[in-house]
């Protein structure tokens, strides 16, 4: 039996395409398409023993976008010729009384033409919805949960043996007794009717290219290959050659058919790029390098109006994985530490959404301040303004780099998918609560230099992206 709670992300990397090279299950094919590609980022996460604690929406949000999605399907939606697909938790920046998405509001912006379709993914952003600063023209949340529905009641196929050879070989090879055919079966038949119901919408739209910041979105990949659409994933988070959704790009041709990949994927600058050296993407020259509109953004919060002088500031991103020890960290590092320090704590928008845990360890220390997911106070400006960025293996790690604050990688559970930026200026692995002090307290503070930032992130995301759009 394989001992899956010390394995990382590169060993379950190399363990799952082992099992591909001696079962085939990445060639097995149901209508064309690979029900082990479906499934296969579900069972790296469980190969790697990880259960992040995403706070999903809750039933009467679920059932209002229901309604919503409903409604605004009897209204008529009307064309576009291009489609952003977003998310609620995407409305994080807080601009004149609205919000603003993360993604794609300035697209939206810079070039007509286009509209959002938007889902809840997660509780706590109804106000956020309702303020948002460019409505989506639907709600595709009554996709999710209706495709969710009918792939257990009106499945596709009750029964196949490609989901029985898939759940047979994942068994055999890698230990995973909850992966039975009853569970690929699902996965396959909820996605077949979400397909056909994203072809339904897309169709009715008449788009010709659409956007997704997601590497999950699969059946919206799908329906838009299926009438010929372009379409463009947005890198969403940390993104490397060993992320379960990249596949390698030794892949034999007659395997390499009905295999899902975006016709463009673009990325944040030449080190994503970079990262992704060997994929499928890769050696199909998909990746386009495009930068983020909210790196722009606070690039210029930093430039105008940040300053080292005064107590230091530290902002600490979590990320719904190693809770209790990053709260243990957090301690030990405050008990070794003066009082002339700011320990900005933010929570992640989807996965702390019970803020419990922290407020228990940290409200009555004053040196501390919790910054739920959903306030109004945005990540990037925080960091932006902070003499260090710290986290495990979060996205916020490049994020900072691209801004121009220095980040420390705290060496907990899954810090080793961002080991690569090691060695990087302005990069600091941190290995103990009282190294980390030491740093405070001397304020060996690296700097990052602008041939840095633009190695994560390229300038002018929107223009880029634009340029993206077929004419």
């Amino acid at each position: 039996m394989l001992d899956k709670t010390k394995m990382t992300e590169a060993e379950v990397s190399r363990l799952v395409r082992a099992i591909e090279a001696r079962t085939g299950i990445l060639g097995l094919r149901v209508d064309g398409v690979s029900p082990w590609q479906l499934v296969r980022f579900e069972a790296s996460l469980a190969l790697q023993n990880l259960s992040p604690r995403r706070q999903n929406a809750v039933r009467s949000t679920i059932l209002k976008s229901l309604l919503n999605g409903a409604a605004q399907a009897v209204r008529g939606i009307r064309k576009a010729d291009y489609v952003c697909k977003t998310f609620d938790s995407a409305l994080r920046i807080f601009d004149g009384g609205r919000y603003r998405d993360i993604y794609f509001d300035d697209i939206l912006d810079r070039k007509a033409g286009g509209v959002k379709i938007s889902s809840s993914d997660a509780a706590g952003y109804d106000e956020a919805r309702s303020k948002a600063k460019i409505a989506p023209v639907f709600d595709d949340t009554s996709i999710i949960a209706l495709s969710a529905i009918l792939g257990r009641v009106a499945p596709r196929y009750k029964r196949h043996h490609v989901f029985e050879q898939i759940a047979e070989a994942i068994r055999l090879e890698a230990g995973l007794e909850g992966f039975s055919s009853a569970r690929v079966s699902r996965v396959y038949n909820v996605f077949w009717w979400r397909v056909l119901l994203y072809r339904l919408l897309l169709a009715r739209m008449r788009a010709k290219s659409v956007f997704a910041a997601d590497s999950g979105q699969f059946a919206l990949m799908r329906a838009s290959e299926i009438l010929g659409i372009r379409f463009t994933e947005v890198q969403h988070g940390v993104c490397t050659n060993i992320h379960p959704n990249m596949l390698p790009g030794d892949i034999e041709p007659e395997v390499r058919r009905g295999l899902l990949a975006p016709s463009q994927f673009a990325v944040y600058g030449e080190h994503s790029k970079d990262a992704l050296s060997g994929t499928m993407l890769a050696r199909e020259e998909r990746i386009a390098k495009v930068g983020a509109t909210y790196i722009d953004t606070a690039r210029s919060v930093r430039e105008r109006e940040w300053k080292p002088d005064g107590p230091v500031i530290l902002t600490v991103t979590a990320q719904g994985v190693a809770m209790e020890q990053l709260g243990t960290f957090l301690a030990r590092f405050l008990a070794n530490c003066g009082d002339d320090v700011v320990v900005n704590l933010k929570l992640h928008p989807a996965y702390n959404g019970d803020e419990t845990y922290y407020r228990t360890e940290f409200d009555r220390d004053p040196r501390v301040k919790i910054i739920g997911g959903q306030s109004e106070v945005g990540t990037h400006r925080l960091i932006a303004m902070s003499h260090l960025h710290l986290s495990i293996s979060s996205t916020c790690h490049y994020d900072a780099l691209g801004i121009g604050t220095p980040t420390g990688i705290l060496a907990l559970e899954t810090h080793e998918s961002v080991l690569d930026i090691v060695g990087k200026e302005g990069v600091i692995l941190i290995n103990s609560p009282e190294g980390l002090a030491d740093i405070v307290a001397g304020r060996h503070f690296p700097n990052v230099p602008d041939p840095v930032r633009r190695h994560f992130f390229e300038a002018g995301f929107a223009d880029n992206m634009v340029d993206l759009i077929p004419r």
